[in-house]
């Protein structure tokens, strides 16, 4: 009995496991990737540490590492509030976490654990797999800045550590395995000062604190012994170079310019590091020295690693390579002096990050990371050679624009329309112009081959991507260029994309590969004013985006005008004037057009004119731009405009000022030349603050102009292309205020037209607060917002419709708006609309959500029309029922278990496909896919069995033949009978 009720038990699990397998919702394992790829980051790093062995010391750390690596991962706090672990050899990020929207002002190793402060909260994290162990708090009230520093002091002789968490006004020191406070101590007690910067580091007798006072000039420093939270020794100094230093701090975007203080020598030596160079200060009971405390070349950085002194000096302008001098007092340190080559799109070098270790002979060694300007980490070893680079620069996209590849049919590139033998020059000339860009890329690529292998050692170091191609197929100017073809269905694009930190590059979408890399130089101008500046003000004129964050770019001439290269203009800002610059690239190989140009006046608008011009024979749609002065210029200057054209409408939009205005482009004959002329023909004042704004794509198609009823009836839409949509904030005067927290707030949503400033339409949700993402496609708005009262979050939708039929739907006239709100269950970071070639494929709405899922979300869930009682006229119409809660599905997440978090965008791209749209998402990972709103119509499955249907088709073919020799046969055995 048993036997058989083992049996028994054995084959009832079996059978509960074949029904679970119906339950499961996966991929199939060759899905994975095939029309996807994902790319993690960690964003620019702020502060870095080395790892140590599990439950080592500062003394047991050299008898461990002997023999071996310097450290076996690094972790990194990033300017994206992320903290991270990744492998020092392989560069895969081995585990992260995503910390509140708060600064980290530090991270410290101590007694095996991983310590972090933000928000005035000390974090103890496992090294190993990232799992907190514990945090507690180190303010006493909340600080309207916080800044703070950690420190570490390890006692070899008994064992005893303790973790020195100091603000600036309070010090604390904790145990590093339980968290308990051991003492606490005010850094500004009957000082009245003013402290907005602190830091601190270990000395043999406990801690040492000095809080920066920049605007007055002064220095405190406090020393502290292990036993009790009592100062040693307090003193107040004069350092007024701190002044200077603040603006530099300033102007570079750092939250202060002390990245590195260390104790060298027994004294209290200070190392005070920028972007722009080194300044080390002396500091005793009354003496602060400042930039001339030790004489240092311009464009260096010094760090001090235990016994080893490194020097890194920047060769020229510091793009390309810089020399690092590694020199000390002691025999075990060899001192030398190696190259560490970059390419120059990496820009200079920002910070330098060395760590020290004993070979198996006793004397030491030292690997060196290094942040570049452009925020990409590298690592190197002592003899100069890069063990990898990871392009962080990536995590801080800001504008994205796709390019269709160049055809590789000859037959497209002929003008249609021309005579036989002008047909015939300009395919002997494309085939020309062809063999000369084989040759040059050919050149480029045998050239920059040393160049190409080192850029891309660990370009894609990550977890969960494939291994990286050889060197060969990747490098930093033009790689892949030979493959960049064309596909039949143009699903292969070229993703072209503006980083924060003034770096331009295209991305492969079909595998997420750099395909190119380019740093955007400064105008001759500035370049060549730039080392004087340096000179005297230490600063460095950079590359930055506009007001905003914004640095839009502009596709000017496609591919689809061969033999004449495709033109892409960025708009950008010199940070030394603040005046705008614009520089023109190649979009497919990465090469510049002319130099950058920087602008003499502010601008209040730039835009494309809507069509190229074809007289002139260069196919470039313009670039209008509009100055302060109401001056409208054109970019190219010599470019002709398009045949017919005469006027052009565009507004601005004033954040500071809660403005919106309007301006009419006219073209005028004066003198007889052709010149351009601008009138404001509009002025709205929103009286609160714009949260966020959207207008429809210009290049959105629309097929249909109405929408046919149950009862035959035609509803036509209402299709303004000029329609702006606006989200403004505003304390709730209506609602009354709760008892506890803050008052209520009020989002107003604006329709506004454009071309005359009229209000289309309004509405304003009472307790309702952001954030809140706008997307605006053909005659509907949705948005999400969250409503305080009710503690949701909402996906409302609008419907515009035309008044008086078809001859109203372009018109003024008053549109009839059809509104519906959904409860949402999940909360939204962005919104976005995918986007066809002809606009036949139903749209899909694409969710952000915060906890890391894209979600694809069909239209019609979101219809203003839903009713509540179905009749037979809303089925006919295939209306569904109304429910007040969006379905979340998770068969709709199209990114399945690819977490993507701190989402910045989403960009839609059509493709050849009707059925087919791609979706790339970039924020902190950078994610793209291919979306199928109405699933893929227009071609055939991967599973057809083209076999079969071959075979029937053939059986059908000879059957015919063989039936009508038999029916011939027959007939005329029937005459001769």
């Amino acid at each position: 009995m048993g036997i058989n009720k083992n049996k028994f038990s054995f084959c009832m699990l079996i059978f509960l496991l074949f029904l679970q397998m119906y339950s499961v919702l996966a991929l199939y394992e060759d899905e994975i990737g095939k029309h996807d790829w994902t790319r993690p980051f960690v964003g620019r790093v702020q502060h870095l540490e080395f790892d140590l062995p599990a439950g080592t010391t500062t003394k047991q750390r050299s008898q461990q590492l002997q023999g071996g690596s310097s450290s076996r991962r690094l972790f990194v706090a990033t300017d994206h509030n992320v903290l991270a672990a990744i492998g020092l050899k392989s560069s895969r990020i081995i585990w992260r976490h995503f910390l509140e929207d708060a600064p980290v002002n530090g991270i410290k190793l101590c007694d095996g654990a991983l310590f972090s402060m933000s928000n005035g909260l000390l974090r103890s994290w496992s090294t190993s797999r990232g799992i907190l162990n514990y945090e507690i708090s180190v303010q006493e009230q909340l600080e309207a800045k916080f800044a703070g520093s950690l420190a570490c002091h390890e006692d070899p002789d008994d064992d005893r550590s303790l973790v020195f968490a100091s603000t600036a006004r309070r010090l604390v020191a904790v145990a590093p395995l339980t968290g308990a406070l051991e003492w606490a101590a005010n850094l500004d007690a009957g000082s009245g000062e003013n402290h907005s910067e602190v830091t601190s580091f270990p000395n043999p007798d406990g801690l040492t604190v000095v809080t920066f006072d920049p605007t007055a000039g002064k220095m405190r420093l406090h020393r502290f012994g292990t036993e009790s939270g009592v100062a040693k020794r307090t003193a107040t100094v004069k350092a007024e170079w701190l002044t200077s230093l603040q603006r530099l701090a300033e102007q570079l975007g750092h939250a202060g310019p002390w990245q590195s203080v260390e104790e060298i020598g027994g004294q209290d030596l200070f190392q005070l590091t920028s972007n722009s160079g080194a300044v080390v200060a002396m500091l005793d009971a009354s003496l602060a020295t400042g930039p001339t405390g030790e004489s240092l070349p311009a464009g260096s950085l010094l760090r001090y690693r235990g016994q080893v002194r490194f020097l890194l000096r920047q060769q020229g302008d510091g793009g390309g390579g810089v020399t690092l001098e590694a020199s000390s007092s002691s025999s075990l340190v060899a001192s030398n002096k190696i190259s560490l080559s970059f390419a120059s799109h990496h820009g200079r070098v920002s910070q330098l990050y060395p760590v020290t270790f004993v070979r198996k002979g006793g004397s030491y060694g030292y690997r060196v990371v290094m942040a570049t300007r452009d925020a990409d980490l590298h690592a190197f070893d002592d003899t100069g050679e890069r063990q990898w680079m990871r392009e962080e620069s990536l995590a801080g996209i800001v504008s994205v624009e796709a390019v269709d590849l160049p055809s590789a049919d000859e037959d497209e590139l002929v003008t249609p329309g021309g005579s036989v033998f002008s047909s015939f020059a300009q395919r002997l000339s494309g085939q020309v112009h062809h063999f000369i860009h084989v040759l040059q890329h050919l050149m480029l690529c045998w050239g920059a081959r040393p160049a190409s292998q080192a850029d891309s050692l660990g370009e894609f170091g990550y977890p969960d991507e494939a291994p990286a191609p050889p060197a060969s197929a990747a490098s930093s100017s033009g790689s892949g260029a030979g493959s960049l073809i064309r596909d039949e269905f143009n699903l292969h694009k070229l993703l072209v994309v503006a980083t924060k930190d003034g770096k331009l590059a295209a991305l492969d979408s079909a595998t997420g590969r750099s395909v190119w890399r380019l740093m955007i130089p400064m105008p001759a101008a500035a370049a060549a004013a730039e080392g004087t500046a340096a000179k005297s003000a230490r600063t460095e004129a950079r590359i930055e985006p506009l007001a905003g964050g914004q640095m839009p770019l502009y596709i000017q001439r496609t591919t689809a005008h061969f033999p004449l290269e495709p033109m892409a203009t960025v708009l950008c800002r010199d940070s030394s004037t603040g005046r705008p610059v614009l520089f023109s690239f190649n979009p497919i190989t990465g090469i510049g057009i002319g130099l950058a140009q920087r602008l003499q006046s502010r601008l209040l608008q730039a835009l494309l004119v809507p069509q190229p011009s074809h007289d002139d024979g260069q196919y470039i749609r313009p670039l209008m731009l509009l100055s302060d002065t109401l001056q409208v210029t054109l970019y190219p200057a010599k470019t002709a405009l398009p045949h017919g054209f005469k006027s052009l409408n565009l507004y601005t939009i004033d954040r500071d000022n809660r403005l919106l205005q309007g301006y009419r482009l006219r073209l005028t004959e004066q003198q007889q030349q052709q010149q351009m002329s601008a009138i404001s023909t509009w002025r709205l004042a929103l009286h609160e603050p714009i949260l966020v704004t959207a207008a429809r794509r210009p290049t959105e198609q629309v097929h249909s102009v109405g929408r046919v009823l149950g009862n035959r009836h035609v509803l036509y839409k209402y299709l303004n292309p000029n329609l702006l949509a606006v989200a403004t904030l505003a304390k709730d005067m209506v609602t009354p205020a709760p008892q506890i927290g803050d008052a209520f707030t009020q989002i107003t949503i604006w329709l506004i037209d454009t071309v005359s400033g009229r209000v289309v339409a309004s509405a304003t949700h009472h307790h309702s607060s952001g954030p809140v993402s706008l997307v605006h496609s053909e005659h509907w708005l949705v948005y999400s917002l969250w409503n305080q009262k009710q503690r949701r979050f909402q996906l409302s939708v609008w419907e515009l419709f035309a008044g008086n039929g078809l001859r109203d739907c372009m018109n003024a006239t008053q549109p009839i708006v059809g509104k519906q709100s959904y409860i949402l269950p999940a909360p939204v970071q962005h919104l976005a609309v995918s986007q066809t070639e002809r606009g036949i494929t139903a749209k899909s709405v694409l969710l952000a959500l915060r906890s890391g899922g894209i979600m694809e979300l069909n239209k019609a869930f979101l219809d203003p029309r839903r009713p509540f009682d179905m009749t037979p006229e809303f089925q006919e119409e295939g209306l569904m029922p109304y429910h007040p809660e969006v379905p979340m599905s998770t068969q709709a997440i199209v990114n399945y278990n690819q977490s993507l978090h701190r989402v910045e965008g989403m960009v839609t791209v059509p493709t050849g496909l009707e059925s087919t749209s791609l979706l790339f998402v970039h924020g902190t990972d950078l994610f793209c896919t291919r979306v199928q709103p109405s699933k893929m119509f227009d071609v055939l499955k991967a599973d057809f069995d083209y076999a079969f249907i071959a075979a029937v088709t053939i059986g059908m073919i000879i059957g015919s033949f063989v039936t009508q020799r038999l029916a011939a046969r027959k007939a005329l055995f029937r005459l001769w009978s």
